[in-house]
């Protein structure tokens, strides 16, 4: 059945993009005039912390932009207060979600999609559909890459690196500072000595 279901989706979007087109980047390119920004990392813990490194030079590289951060629903708790993101879309799994995903997605009218960590089939589909004029996603060696604003190589460096290579693309900027940050109220906490092991307070 899933894959009845993933053959329509993707007939469908190629009948979508030949109406609407999205804009290719044959080259890294800075792009200007960007208002609307959604971030796809929508996985699990470790990956959307190995994402917040591009979560936060994304703010730094589009200070006027409105970010959405596309995230689990289990993961949000844990970022509902963070500091680099305006607005978060929580991610409806499976196909019983695609459609709702997609409508909230357009009403936000985004111009650019980074997705920096996310998992097939729906989640190239959703990107494409969301009326995005700019889509990058981390390269995991998809076919469906192709349809995408540039098809990102596949190198194997880190995970982080690697997301930062994407926002790279769009910013013309290289990330040497490399860190991982959770909302400031975690972040900014710091664990008093409980006692034990010969530590004084």
């Amino acid at each position: 059945m899933q894959r009845l279901y993933t053959f329509f989706v993707n007939s469908l979007v190629k009948l979508y993009l030949q109406k609407f087109p999205i804009t290719k980047l044959p080259k890294p390119t800075k792009l200007e005039n960007i208002e609307n920004i959604i971030l796809f990392s929508n996985t699990a813990l470790g990956d959307t912390l190995m994402s917040t490194p591009a979560i936060i030079q994304t703010r730094k590289a589009f200070p006027q932009a409105k970010i959405t951060l596309f995230i689990a629903k289990k993961i949000y708790p844990l970022f509902r207060d963070y500091e680099y993101v305006d607005n978060f879309l929580i991610y409806n799994k499976g196909y019983k979600g695609f459609i709702g995903n997609i409508l909230k997605m357009r009403s936000l009218k985004p111009d650019l999609i980074l997705m920096f960590h996310s998992n097939g089939p729906q989640d190239i589909p959703t990107a494409l559909l969301s009326g995005a004029k700019y889509i990058l996603k981390t390269s995991r060696n998809n076919a469906m890459e192709n349809l995408l604003s540039t098809k990102l190589t596949h190198s194997p460096v880190h995970f982080i690196i690697k997301r930062l290579e994407t926002l790279s693309f769009v910013s013309l900027e290289k990330y040497d500072n490399i860190q991982m940050k959770l909302p400031c109220k975690y972040h900014n906490f710091v664990a008093k000595k409980i006692g034990g092991g010969g530590g004084r307070e």
